[in-house]
Protein backbone atom coordinates (compact mmCIF):
# COMPACT_ATOMS: atom_id res chain seq x y z
CA UNK A 1 0.00 0.00 0.00
CA UNK A 2 0.94 3.67 -0.32
CA UNK A 3 1.17 3.93 3.51
CA UNK A 4 3.66 1.07 3.74
CA UNK A 5 5.62 2.31 0.71
CA UNK A 6 6.12 5.70 2.28
CA UNK A 7 7.26 4.20 5.58
CA UNK A 8 4.29 5.49 7.57
CA UNK A 9 3.26 1.97 8.55
CA UNK A 10 6.73 1.26 10.00
CA UNK A 11 6.67 4.50 11.97
CA UNK A 12 3.24 3.72 13.34
CA UNK A 13 4.34 0.23 14.40
CA UNK A 14 7.50 1.60 16.03
CA UNK A 15 5.42 4.15 17.94
CA UNK A 16 3.00 1.49 19.15
CA UNK A 17 5.79 -0.80 20.36
CA UNK A 18 7.73 2.04 22.00
CA UNK A 19 4.70 3.33 23.88
CA UNK A 20 3.82 -0.18 25.07
CA UNK A 21 7.23 -0.66 26.70
CA UNK A 22 7.88 2.98 27.56
CA UNK A 23 7.08 2.74 31.32
CA UNK A 24 9.47 -0.21 31.64
CA UNK A 25 12.20 1.70 29.79
CA UNK A 26 11.81 4.69 32.09
CA UNK A 27 12.10 2.39 35.09
CA UNK A 28 15.38 0.96 33.71
CA UNK A 29 16.87 4.47 33.80
CA UNK A 30 17.15 3.95 37.57
CA UNK A 31 18.91 0.59 37.31
CA UNK A 32 22.06 0.29 39.40
CA UNK A 33 24.06 -1.15 36.49
CA UNK A 34 25.64 1.64 34.46
CA UNK A 35 25.49 -0.23 31.15
CA UNK A 36 21.75 -0.72 31.44
CA UNK A 37 21.22 3.00 32.13
CA UNK A 38 23.44 3.95 29.18
CA UNK A 39 21.74 1.65 26.67
CA UNK A 40 18.26 2.56 27.90
CA UNK A 41 19.03 6.25 27.64
CA UNK A 42 20.21 5.68 24.07
CA UNK A 43 16.81 4.19 23.23
CA UNK A 44 15.08 7.10 24.98
CA UNK A 45 17.11 9.58 22.93
CA UNK A 46 16.13 7.92 19.65
CA UNK A 47 12.46 7.59 20.62
CA UNK A 48 12.34 11.20 21.74
CA UNK A 49 14.15 12.47 18.64
CA UNK A 50 11.77 10.65 16.29
CA UNK A 51 8.68 11.86 18.12
CA UNK A 52 7.53 8.36 19.09
CA UNK A 53 6.61 9.43 22.64
CA UNK A 54 5.21 12.54 24.27
CA UNK A 55 8.19 14.71 25.33
CA UNK A 56 6.66 15.42 28.73
CA UNK A 57 6.82 11.71 29.57
CA UNK A 58 10.61 11.69 29.96
CA UNK A 59 11.66 15.24 30.88
CA UNK A 60 11.48 14.66 34.65
CA UNK A 61 13.69 11.57 34.28
CA UNK A 62 16.19 13.53 32.19
CA UNK A 63 16.33 16.17 34.93
CA UNK A 64 16.97 13.42 37.50
CA UNK A 65 19.73 11.83 35.40
CA UNK A 66 21.73 15.06 35.68
CA UNK A 67 22.85 13.72 39.08
CA UNK A 68 24.07 10.39 37.65
CA UNK A 69 27.74 9.90 38.66
CA UNK A 70 28.59 8.32 35.29
CA UNK A 71 29.67 10.99 32.72
CA UNK A 72 28.36 8.94 29.79
CA UNK A 73 24.87 8.92 31.31
CA UNK A 74 24.55 12.51 32.44
CA UNK A 75 26.11 13.88 29.24
CA UNK A 76 23.47 12.16 27.08
CA UNK A 77 20.71 13.22 29.48
CA UNK A 78 21.99 16.80 29.39
CA UNK A 79 22.05 16.84 25.58
CA UNK A 80 18.50 15.54 25.23
CA UNK A 81 17.26 17.82 28.01
CA UNK A 82 18.69 20.92 26.31
CA UNK A 83 16.88 19.92 23.13
CA UNK A 84 13.66 19.61 25.12
CA UNK A 85 14.25 22.98 26.77
CA UNK A 86 14.56 24.71 23.39
CA UNK A 87 11.66 22.90 21.73
CA UNK A 88 9.20 22.54 24.62
CA UNK A 89 10.01 25.12 27.32
CA UNK A 90 6.49 24.93 28.77
CA UNK A 91 6.89 21.18 29.42
CA UNK A 92 10.23 21.78 31.12
CA UNK A 93 8.62 24.18 33.61
CA UNK A 94 5.91 21.63 34.41
CA UNK A 95 8.34 18.79 35.11
CA UNK A 96 10.86 20.58 37.34
CA UNK A 97 9.29 19.61 40.66
CA UNK A 98 8.98 15.92 39.81
CA UNK A 99 12.50 15.94 38.34
CA UNK A 100 13.97 17.27 41.60
CA UNK A 101 12.19 14.56 43.57
CA UNK A 102 13.39 11.86 41.15
CA UNK A 103 16.95 13.19 41.40
CA UNK A 104 16.93 12.73 45.19
CA UNK A 105 15.72 9.14 44.98
CA UNK A 106 18.15 8.34 42.15
CA UNK A 107 21.20 9.60 44.03
CA UNK A 108 20.09 7.65 47.11
CA UNK A 109 19.86 4.52 44.95
CA UNK A 110 23.20 4.97 43.19
CA UNK A 111 25.55 6.39 45.80
CA UNK A 112 28.19 4.12 47.31
CA UNK A 113 28.20 5.33 50.89
CA UNK A 114 25.23 5.57 53.27
CA UNK A 115 24.14 8.90 54.70
CA UNK A 116 21.68 11.67 54.09
CA UNK A 117 23.91 14.29 52.47
CA UNK A 118 23.90 14.87 48.72
CA UNK A 119 26.73 13.41 46.67
CA UNK A 120 29.09 15.77 44.86
CA UNK A 121 27.80 14.35 41.54
CA UNK A 122 24.28 15.37 42.58
CA UNK A 123 25.30 18.93 43.36
CA UNK A 124 27.21 19.29 40.09
CA UNK A 125 24.35 17.68 38.14
CA UNK A 126 21.57 19.90 39.49
CA UNK A 127 23.83 22.90 38.96
CA UNK A 128 24.24 21.84 35.33
CA UNK A 129 20.46 21.82 34.92
CA UNK A 130 20.15 25.18 36.70
CA UNK A 131 22.41 26.76 34.08
CA UNK A 132 19.78 25.91 31.46
CA UNK A 133 17.24 28.00 33.39
CA UNK A 134 19.17 30.89 34.80
CA UNK A 135 18.97 33.14 31.75
CA UNK A 136 15.38 33.99 32.74
CA UNK A 137 14.57 35.40 36.16
CA UNK A 138 11.09 33.85 36.34
CA UNK A 139 12.44 30.38 35.56
CA UNK A 140 15.20 30.76 38.16
CA UNK A 141 12.75 31.77 40.84
CA UNK A 142 10.33 28.97 39.98
CA UNK A 143 13.13 26.42 40.24
CA UNK A 144 14.28 27.83 43.58
CA UNK A 145 10.72 27.98 44.92
CA UNK A 146 10.21 24.30 44.02
CA UNK A 147 13.42 23.36 45.83
CA UNK A 148 12.31 25.38 48.86
CA UNK A 149 8.71 24.14 48.85
CA UNK A 150 9.27 20.94 50.92
CA UNK A 151 11.27 22.96 53.44
CA UNK A 152 8.50 25.54 53.82
CA UNK A 153 5.64 23.12 54.53
CA UNK A 154 3.91 23.43 57.88
CA UNK A 155 3.21 20.54 60.24
CA UNK A 156 -0.31 20.04 58.91
CA UNK A 157 0.66 19.73 55.25
CA UNK A 158 -0.92 16.78 53.47
CA UNK A 159 2.46 15.75 52.04
CA UNK A 160 4.60 13.54 54.33
CA UNK A 161 7.95 15.05 55.32
CA UNK A 162 11.13 13.18 54.44
CA UNK A 163 13.77 14.91 56.56
CA UNK A 164 16.64 13.50 54.51
CA UNK A 165 15.13 14.95 51.33
CA UNK A 166 14.87 18.32 53.07
CA UNK A 167 18.61 18.22 53.70
CA UNK A 168 19.21 17.17 50.08
CA UNK A 169 17.18 20.14 48.80
CA UNK A 170 18.99 22.49 51.17
CA UNK A 171 22.39 21.22 50.01
CA UNK A 172 21.39 21.74 46.37
CA UNK A 173 20.20 25.29 47.08
CA UNK A 174 23.46 26.05 48.84
CA UNK A 175 25.60 24.70 45.99
CA UNK A 176 23.87 26.11 42.90
CA UNK A 177 26.07 28.22 40.58
CA UNK A 178 24.40 31.56 41.24
CA UNK A 179 25.29 34.39 38.92
CA UNK A 180 23.51 37.23 40.72
CA UNK A 181 23.25 38.13 44.42
CA UNK A 182 19.50 38.31 43.98
CA UNK A 183 19.35 34.51 43.61
CA UNK A 184 20.57 33.60 47.12
CA UNK A 185 18.76 36.70 48.41
CA UNK A 186 15.50 35.32 47.01
CA UNK A 187 16.05 32.10 48.98
CA UNK A 188 16.96 33.98 52.16
CA UNK A 189 13.87 36.18 51.82
CA UNK A 190 11.58 33.15 51.36
CA UNK A 191 13.13 31.44 54.40
CA UNK A 192 12.78 34.56 56.57
CA UNK A 193 9.16 35.09 55.53
CA UNK A 194 8.28 31.50 56.37
CA UNK A 195 10.01 31.63 59.74
CA UNK A 196 8.28 34.91 60.62
CA UNK A 197 4.93 33.40 59.66
CA UNK A 198 5.26 30.00 61.32
CA UNK A 199 7.71 30.34 64.24
CA UNK A 200 5.27 31.57 66.89
CA UNK A 201 2.60 29.07 65.81
CA UNK A 202 5.06 26.17 65.94
CA UNK A 203 6.45 27.27 69.30
CA UNK A 204 2.95 27.36 70.78
CA UNK A 205 2.22 23.89 69.36
CA UNK A 206 5.43 22.49 70.84
CA UNK A 207 4.62 24.01 74.25
CA UNK A 208 1.17 22.41 74.15
CA UNK A 209 2.74 19.09 73.18
CA UNK A 210 5.13 19.27 76.13
CA UNK A 211 2.19 19.75 78.50
CA UNK A 212 0.63 16.51 77.19
CA UNK A 213 3.86 14.55 77.07
CA UNK A 214 3.30 13.11 80.56
CA UNK A 215 0.13 11.35 79.43
CA UNK A 216 1.77 10.21 76.21
CA UNK A 217 4.85 8.87 77.98
CA UNK A 218 2.71 6.89 80.41
CA UNK A 219 0.65 5.43 77.54
CA UNK A 220 3.83 4.37 75.76
CA UNK A 221 5.18 2.76 78.91
CA UNK A 222 1.90 0.89 79.50
CA UNK A 223 1.85 -0.35 75.90
CA UNK A 224 -1.39 1.46 75.13
CA UNK A 225 0.27 3.05 72.09
CA UNK A 226 2.69 1.51 69.61
CA UNK A 227 4.89 4.45 68.64
CA UNK A 228 6.23 2.59 65.59
CA UNK A 229 2.70 2.16 64.21
CA UNK A 230 1.93 5.79 64.94
CA UNK A 231 5.07 6.90 63.08
CA UNK A 232 4.21 4.64 60.14
CA UNK A 233 0.81 6.30 59.99
CA UNK A 234 2.43 9.74 60.05
CA UNK A 235 4.92 8.81 57.32
CA UNK A 236 2.03 7.59 55.16
CA UNK A 237 0.42 11.00 55.48
CA UNK A 238 -2.68 9.77 57.35
CA UNK A 239 -4.43 12.75 58.94
CA UNK A 240 -6.06 10.55 61.61
CA UNK A 241 -4.93 7.59 63.61
CA UNK A 242 -7.30 5.16 65.27
CA UNK A 243 -7.12 4.60 69.00
CA UNK A 244 -8.15 7.79 70.70
CA UNK A 245 -6.83 11.22 71.51
CA UNK A 246 -3.38 10.10 72.64
CA UNK A 247 -2.65 8.51 69.29
CA UNK A 248 -3.86 11.68 67.60
CA UNK A 249 -1.59 13.68 69.91
CA UNK A 250 1.35 11.43 69.03
CA UNK A 251 0.79 12.06 65.31
CA UNK A 252 0.60 15.79 65.89
CA UNK A 253 3.74 15.71 68.03
CA UNK A 254 5.67 13.85 65.30
CA UNK A 255 4.53 16.36 62.66
CA UNK A 256 5.47 19.32 64.87
CA UNK A 257 8.88 17.83 65.62
CA UNK A 258 9.53 17.30 61.91
CA UNK A 259 8.62 20.91 61.21
CA UNK A 260 10.98 21.99 64.01
CA UNK A 261 13.79 20.01 62.36
CA UNK A 262 12.96 21.63 59.01
CA UNK A 263 13.35 24.99 60.77
CA UNK A 264 16.83 23.91 61.86
CA UNK A 265 17.69 23.00 58.26
CA UNK A 266 16.42 26.40 57.11
CA UNK A 267 18.52 28.24 59.70
CA UNK A 268 21.66 26.34 58.66
CA UNK A 269 20.95 27.01 54.96
CA UNK A 270 20.30 30.72 55.55
CA UNK A 271 23.53 31.10 57.53
CA UNK A 272 25.46 29.29 54.80
CA UNK A 273 24.12 31.53 52.01
CA UNK A 274 24.81 34.72 53.95
CA UNK A 275 28.36 33.64 54.74
CA UNK A 276 29.19 32.29 51.28
CA UNK A 277 27.93 35.37 49.42
CA UNK A 278 28.90 37.94 52.09
CA UNK A 279 25.31 39.14 52.52
CA UNK A 280 24.80 41.38 55.53
CA UNK A 281 21.55 41.65 57.48
CA UNK A 282 21.02 45.10 55.95
CA UNK A 283 21.48 43.76 52.42
CA UNK A 284 19.01 40.94 53.09
CA UNK A 285 16.46 43.34 54.57
CA UNK A 286 16.76 45.68 51.57
CA UNK A 287 16.08 42.93 49.03
CA UNK A 288 13.05 43.47 46.77
CA UNK A 289 12.16 40.55 44.49
CA UNK A 290 10.72 42.80 41.78
CA UNK A 291 13.72 45.14 41.58
CA UNK A 292 15.15 45.11 38.02
CA UNK A 293 18.73 45.83 39.05
CA UNK A 294 20.92 42.78 39.63
CA UNK A 295 24.33 42.57 41.29
CA UNK A 296 26.80 40.01 40.01
CA UNK A 297 28.21 37.72 42.68
CA UNK A 298 31.88 37.73 43.50
CA UNK A 299 33.90 34.59 42.85
CA UNK A 300 32.94 31.86 45.33
CA UNK A 301 33.36 28.12 45.66
CA UNK A 302 29.82 27.02 44.76
CA UNK A 303 30.40 23.48 46.01
CA UNK A 304 31.48 24.64 49.47
CA UNK A 305 29.40 22.16 51.50
CA UNK A 306 26.87 23.15 54.13
CA UNK A 307 27.86 21.94 57.57
CA UNK A 308 24.93 19.96 58.99
CA UNK A 309 26.97 18.52 61.89
CA UNK A 310 24.89 20.47 64.44
CA UNK A 311 21.62 18.85 63.38
CA UNK A 312 22.81 15.56 61.90
CA UNK A 313 21.45 13.53 64.82
CA UNK A 314 18.00 15.11 64.37
CA UNK A 315 17.75 14.19 60.70
CA UNK A 316 18.99 10.64 61.24
CA UNK A 317 16.16 9.99 63.72
CA UNK A 318 13.62 10.18 60.87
Amino acid sequence: SLQNASGEGDASLAGTITQKYWPSLLHLLEDQQTEIRVHTLGIVEVAYGQGLVHPMSCISRLIALQVDPEPQVHSIADRVLRQAASRYPEFLDTCIGEGISFSYHLQQRLKDTPGFVATRASLVGVGRFYRILRDQKTKRQKFLSLLLKPLLQDAHSAAPTDLQQLVYNAEVIGALPYQWQEEPLYCINEISSHINLRASVLLAALKTACMKDGQLAQALEDGAIDLYQVKQSADAGNPKSPGGSLRSHALTAIANCKEAVSFCVLFVLKRHLKRLYSLSDARCAAYVSTAPKQTEVSQVEHLDRIDFAEIEHLVEMD
